[in-house]
């Protein structure tokens, strides 16, 4: 079975987890994590781990390979879908097979946030959908940002939690909406 990206180096096995093997390739460090594999695992005691937000997951790289990939498993066209959740890479998926592959770190970076265990979701309306929210709100906050500068933006996000907490929220909810402005 060949590399998917390199092409020409062999998939060689690899103790990815207890009790759970994929295949990696040596030239560039990805895996290829079949889908009956993937499912067994699950399905046979794979850890939770404890819930942990980007910031305290694994800060490495992944380099992804922009090129259109071949399921090394039955040779369809794998297709790209965002991880997102605190990521910033690929996964990309045989739909036939529901074979995976993952870049270099990609694995290792998904384990230490506790995403490796739903990555077979990355595929689902759902969490596409949860990918595109959480991308509107990060380019809604950037645009905050440049707007209002770091103090004020920092001050607003203040000011929303202690509404968002209060008892009457609605209440003030409904005074700052039905303020004139006076511009």
């Amino acid at each position: 079975m060949q590399c998917p990206v390199c092409k020409v180096h062999s998939l060689e096995q690899h103790l990815l987890e207890e009790n759970f093997t994929a295949l990696a390739c040596r030239q560039c460090a990805g895996y290829w994590i079949a889908g009956a594999p993937y499912w067994n695992w699950l399905e046979n005691g794979a850890p939770d781990l404890p819930e942990k937000s980007p910031e305290q997951g694994l800060a490495l790289a992944v380099t992804e390979s922009g090129d259109a990939k071949l399921c090394p498993t039955c040779g369809r066209l794998l297709i790209r879908y965002k991880v997102g959740h605190g990521t910033t890479f690929h996964v990309e998926r045989c739909g036939q097979c529901a074979g995976m592959w993952f870049h270099a770190n990609a694995w290792e970076i998904l384990r230490s946030r506790n995403l490796h265990r739903h990555i077979h979701l990355v595929s689902s309306d759902g969490w596409r959908a949860a990918v595109e929210t959480d991308e509107r709100q990060a380019a809604f906050e950037q645009i905050m940002l440049q707007k209002l500068g770091p103090a004020d933006l920092d001050e607003i996000r203040r000011i929303k939690a202690w509404i968002d907490r209060h008892p009457r929220r609605n209440e003030l909810h409904a005074f700052l909406m039905n303020q004139p402005t006076l511009d």
